[in-house]
């Protein structure tokens, strides 16, 4: 494998992670405005 490989495969996955990060943010934001919508 060559560095590039895996320079590019390291690219991939830490995009990849934070786009994970962002989507579960979203969710759990989501998951507290509903929750303070029923308790209000």
């Amino acid at each position: 494998m060559t560095s590039f490989t895996f320079f590019y495969l390291q690219q991939e996955s830490s995009t990849y992670s934070i786009i994970q990060r962002v989507r579960i943010e979203k969710i759990l934001l989501n998951n507290r405005t509903k929750w303070k919508r029923i308790s209000a």
